[in-house]
């Protein structure tokens, strides 16, 4: 069991629905139980109006399942996430075709993926590999997932790379922009396109010892809100865009210890993040997507005092954790 456990079960259905305390603690005031229904009521269509808003567009968003012959492209799909990601469009979706740029073949035996081999990090073989896909594509691109990351050893500042770090960045941030730039609609094309961009909690926290992962991370974050604040001050519906913002995955990304107070950051599971990540590409839902629960907060202890954040980031043993590679 986590504090996300507790949150899921306890903490946001009170919030939600405050009556149910009345009810438990037996209050009989007319008054109170009128507050709690109304403020019920409020909470839950001003949710209602934020998810329909995070939805909205000029054009009815059709589902993968009803486009024919739908085409996805997918970094780093033969692991981790990305490989949780593609067995869920499959287990959805008959009609597709998924185009996966990876190191590695895909361990799904499936005609309906295409891998293409390839290292981000190097310009030539990426451009290469974008121009390779876009003549074998023969259609528009429905569904863009961002999801390839990697990252240097755990080292101290002093002891950072050049050559390495400016890999990372090419891969983590550099690769992505090339992307979503070669396979999103072109200016006056109506084709509808889902970008997904796969950030870290990292990029926000900025733990010590991976500093090229964490800084590619954060840019990429920063290239992902200005695109999605373009596209909308331009009032372009049919192309979305989702920010993926997990904590510790259950992959090898991470791998090599064992991460601290696990009850308050719970290591997040591939299959579930990626049937979240789907469900809202299934109805072209903006915004971010955090998880665990701890994720959607860390931009508010970023803006607290500073002694307040090295209480909290002693306590979580964030920047303590790691060794040295």
């Amino acid at each position: 069991m986590s504090v996300d456990w507790v949150i899921q079960w306890v903490f946001l259905p009170v919030v939600k629905c405050p009556f149910l305390l009345c009810f438990l603690c037996r209050i009989k005031s007319r008054l109170v139980w009128c507050f709690c229904v109304l403020y019920s009521v409020s909470l839950f269509i001003l949710l209602k109006v934020n998810t329909r808003f995070k939805c909205h567009g000029a054009n009815l968003w059709v589902t993968i399942e009803h486009i024919k012959n739908a085409r996805v492209v997918i970094t780093g799909g033969s692991s981790g996430l990305g490989h949780a990601i593609i067995k869920e469009l499959l287990s959805r979706y008959k009609d597709l075709t998924i185009f996966n740029i990876d190191l590695n073949e895909s361990p799904i035996a499936d005609k309906r993926i295409k891998t293409y081999k390839c290292d981000l990090g190097i310009s030539s073989e990426r451009d290469e590999m974008i121009k390779k896909i876009q003549r074998d594509c023969d259609g528009p691109v429905h569904l863009v997932v961002n999801n390839a990351g990697m990252r240097s050893k755990y080292q101290q500042f002093q002891k950072l790379h050049g050559k390495a770090f400016e890999h990372i960045l090419s891969v983590n941030t550099l690769a992505p922009t090339k992307i979503i730039q070669a396979f999103a609609p072109k200016e006056n094309n109506l084709d509808q396109c889902y970008i997904v961009n796969v950030a870290s909690t990292l990029a926000i926290l900025s733990a010590s010892k991976v500093a090229p992962y964490a800084s590619s991370k954060a840019a990429l974050i920063a290239l992902h809100r200005s695109y999605c604040f373009e596209l909308e001050s331009r009032h372009i519906s049919n192309i979305r865009t989702l920010l993926v913002v997990p904590g510790q995955l259950n992959t090898d990304l991470f791998g090599g210890f064992t991460p601290p107070r696990q009850f308050f950051a719970p290591v997040v599971d591939c299959d579930a993040l990626a049937k979240s990540i789907v469900d809202r590409c299934e109805k072209g839902q903006r915004g971010d997507l955090c998880a665990p629960f701890y994720s959607n907060l860390i931009s508010l202890l970023m803006s607290l005092p500073y002694a307040v954040q090295i209480l909290a980031r002693k306590f979580a043993q964030l920047d303590d954790c790691l060794p040295d590679d």
